[in-house]
Parts: C-alpha cells; sequence; structure tokens
C-alpha cells in the first residue's frame, strides 16, 4: 500500500492539474465573483447605512432645534401675556381708583348740598321763630330797634350753635 507507483503518481498529478485548472475556470471564477459581489454589497449597504446614520443625525439636530425654538417662543408668549394681563389689571385698578374718586368727591358734593340747605332751613326756622317772638314782644311794647337788635342776636345764637 505504501508503494509507490510511478504511473498511478503522474495520473494523479495530471488528474489534480486538470482538476484545478477546471475549478479555477468554472468554479473559482464564479464563486470569487461572488464574493467580491457579496462584499461590494456589505459595503454598499454599510455606506448607505452611514449616510442614514448621518441624516438621521442631521434630522434629530433639526428636530432638537425645532423643540428649542418652540420653547423659546413659548416663553416669549408667556412673558407677553404676562405683561398684557399686569397692564390690564393695572388699567382695570387705575379706573376702579378713579371711579371711587368720583363717587366719594360727588358723595362729598352732596354732603355739602345738603349741608348747606339744612342750614338754609334751620336759618329760615329761626326767623320764623324770632318772628314769632318779635311778634310776642311787640305785643308788649318794644321798640323797632329793640326788635332788630333781639333778631340779630338771636340769629347770631342760633348761628354759634351750628
Amino acid at each position: 500500500m505504501f508503494e509507490v507507483n510511478p504511473g498511478v503518481s503522474i495520473w494523479t498529478i495530471v488528474i489534480f492539474i486538470v482538476l484545478l485548472i477546471i475549478l479555477r475556470k468554472f468554479a473559482w471564477k464564479p464563486i470569487l465573483g461572488i464574493l467580491e459581489e457579496r462584499e461590494n454589497r456589505i459595503k454598499s449597504s454599510l455606506e448607505m447605512a452611514d449616510q442614514v446614520k448621518t441624516e438621521a443625525t442631521k434630522s434629530l439636530n433639526q428636530y432638537r432645534k425645532l423643540i428649542e425654538e418652540a420653547k423659546t417662543e413659548s416663553i416669549k408668549i408667556m412673558e407677553k401675556a404676562e405683561k398684557e394681563g399686569e397692564k390690564v389689571k393695572s388699567d382695570i385698578i387705575r379706573k376702579a381708583n378713579t371711579e371711587a374718586e368720583n363717587i366719594l368727591t360727588k358723595a362729598q358734593k352732596e354732603i355739602s348740598i345738603q349741608k348747606e340747605q339744612a342750614l338754609e332751613e334751620i336759618k329760615k326756622k329761626s326767623i320764623e321763630f324770632s318772628i314769632d317772638i318779635a311778634s310776642k314782644l311787640i305785643a308788649s311794647v318794644i321798640t323797632i330797634d329793640q326788635q332788630k337788635k333781639l333778631t340779630d342776636k338771636a340769629l347770631k345764637e342760633i348761628t354759634k350753635n351750628l
């Protein structure tokens, strides 16, 4: 079994070389082509994945930027609304204070008018009272000068008491 037969060895080598040539021509080239094609597809897929990743990163950055802008805008809107609310509040307070002052002024004027009317009424009553007294005194014989003095005196006393 371990004998070397040169005829078989040569035919074995020839068949092996022919088989290598046939395999190289028909099998290795297509297998290498398929492997190369697969390698190219994998490379292009990786490149495409990198592009998609880059685009996704850009989109994410844009999204974050938009969110930040929206936050900034919402803060501005809130500040504007707060300022407008404060303005409305101050306007309402100012109007209420003005209205209260007007009501107070009006009430003071009305009180003053009522006071004047009351004083006038008191003066009229006191004059009528003085006239009654004077007519009673006339009956008891008092001169006109004395009547005027008494009436003036009574008016002064009534005015002092008010």
